[in-house]
């Protein structure tokens, strides 16, 4: 809780938006197509919980494999990930960040939203700076709409 937890610094709020803009530019145009510069947003032991009802992938090994999954699929350089409104509280482990969130893909003329959500993040200051401890994501999109040709079950 906030009442328990000291103020962030000025230093400490821009940092925190900083680890937001590394974390999007990491994922979508790394200066390699590890996932490494991806993954270190997180502390080691960081849980991305991406998928409801399904696991949350946990650890650096896991987020490193899983960005650089995407980076040498065919998704690469067809997005890019937004996160705005961004809302740091401190708490008394760190702080609490809550953004929404959309990704565009600018390959299509015009560019098209390609998703939306809401962010819930546990953020720490370690030795190398503020990381993510965990990050819960939660779509808002709209289902997609059935085609012409036919009901959707």
């Amino acid at each position: 809780h906030a009442s328990a937890a000291a103020a962030l610094s000025a230093q400490d709020n821009a940092d925190i938006q900083q680890l937001y803009a590394r974390y999007n530019h990491m994922f979508d145009v790394p200066p390699d197509a590890t996932g490494e510069g991806w993954a270190n947003t997180f502390t080691d032991d960081g849980v991305f919980d991406f998928r409801e009802g399904g696991a949350p992938l946990t650890g650096h090994k896991a987020l490193a494999e899983f960005a650089r999954k995407f980076q040498e699929g065919p998704g690469r350089g067809t997005l890019r990930h937004w996160d705005q409104s961004i809302m740091i509280t401190p708490t008394a482990e760190g702080a609490h960040g809550t953004c929404f969130y959309f990704s565009v893909n600018p390959k299509t003329n015009p560019p098209t939203i390609s998703g939306a959500g809401i962010y819930h993040d546990d953020l720490v200051k370690t030795k190398q700076g503020w990381r993510f401890k965990r990050r819960q994501f939660r779509s808002e999109a709209a289902a997609p709409a059935p085609s012409a040709g036919g009901a959707r079950p």
